[in-house]
Order: C-alpha cells, then structure tokens, then sequence
C-alpha cells in the first residue's frame, strides 16, 4: 500500500471512530453548580479552548500540517457545537445568573 492510499485509509478510520463515539462526544452532563472561579471568569469552556491548543501544538511539532485540515474541520466545530448545548443547559438551570455571565466571558 503505497503512502497516500495509507494516510486515507487512516482518515477514513479517524472520521469512523469519531461517528462511533459520536453519542457521547455529544451527551450533556448534568448542571449541578454554576463555576465562576479560576479561569471560567475570563473563558467559559477552558477545556475546549486549552484542548485545541495542545493538539495544534502537538501536530506543528510532529510536522503534521495536513491534520492541521482536520483539527479546524472537524475538531473545532464538535467543540462549538457542544459548547453551545452546553450554554442550553446552563441557562435551563441557572436561568439570570448564567446569563449575566456569559457576556463577560468568551467563547
């Protein structure tokens, strides 16, 4: 199998694997307190913001610039969406209080 017929068949197993654990990438945890300390003033989802760093980071270091393509088409829209049904349920929970501070945070 020469290189590029490789490199596909491993997108094609990536995109599968991330389809099949799609249902949980994509489950709600239950809102049990509204977190407004340490970085949550300043960032609302921390973890997706800090995640998408690192794998950026990693993949310029491994001079994968090709899996750069995958990170902004598939990683970064799975962490908005997410990030906005994360905002539905806050917002279901905490009503006003979320509300008021999610102007004065990003992303």
């Amino acid at each position: 199998m020469d290189g590029s017929r490789h490199r596909c068949s491993r997108c094609r197993a990536a995109v599968r694997s991330s389809l099949a654990v799609g249902q949980v990438i994509f489950q709600s945890a239950p809102a049990r307190e509204l977190v407004t300390q340490g970085l949550y003033p300043k960032i609302r989802n921390p973890i997706y913001v800090f995640s998408a760093l690192m794998l950026t980071g990693i993949l310029i270091a491994l001079q994968r610039p090709y899996a750069l393509f995958f990170l902004l088409l598939v990683l970064i829209p799975v962490q908005i969406v997410r990030a906005r049904k994360e905002a539905k349920v806050l917002e279901a929970k905490f009503g006003e209080e979320y509300r008021a501070c999610r102007p004065k945070t990003w992303f």
